[in-house]
Parts: C-alpha cells; structure tokens; sequence
C-alpha cells in the first residue's frame, strides 16, 4: 500500500499500548480509547501506519491519528451525525454539547 510506514507495538500493559513509529513512541490509554482495552493482545499487535500519522487496527476498526495523542483534550472521541450538530446549535446551554472528556 503507497504511504504506509512501520509501526511496532512496543509494550501492552493494563491501562494503556505502547507504539513506536520510527522516531516516537506513543502510550495510548485504554482509559482515553476504550475499544482497545476490550481488544486482545493477538489483535493489538497488529496495526499499521500510513502516511506518517494514520494508526489503524484493521481487524478492531479502530483508526488514530497520532498526532492528537499530543492533545487528546482537542480531539472528542465521538461522531456526530449533521442531525445531531444541527441540534447542538440551538441547544439551550452550552453543556449539552459538550465532548465527552469535558462532561468527567
């Protein structure tokens, strides 16, 4: 596949997976990207990279972008559809729309 680079799975401990890419080694939370954390350790071992930043785990469908590990406060865990968005723009206060990291 054109763009894809090497990623290692460094360390898998309880609470988070260990990355490397070459150059940084990334430790993903389990707390921040549940879906991991109910993953094995057959399925975490094999992600692949492309483009320099674009983490996935085909198998699980888990897809991150390794440069919002820097700041995972910018970078809500949930999609919302347009419905939703369109919603959110009249919500009465501006806590109903918060992210979900902003709502613990």
């Amino acid at each position: 596949m054109s763009g894809t680079a090497t990623i290692s799975v460094e360390n898998i401990t309880p609470f988070a997976v260990w990355v490397f890419d070459g150059k940084k080694e990334y430790a993903i939370p389990f707390s921040e990207f549940p879906c991991l954390g109910k993953a094995s350790v057959e399925q975490l071992m094999h992600p692949t990279l492309s483009h320099g930043f674009h983490l996935r785990w085909q198998e699980l469908d888990v897809d991150i972008d390794l440069r919002s590990l820097d700041h995972l406060e910018d970078f809500p865990l949930y999609f919302e559809s347009p419905e939703s968005t369109a919603r959110n723009m009249v919500a009465e206060s501006a806590h109903e729309y918060k992210t979900k990291r902003e709502k613990q």
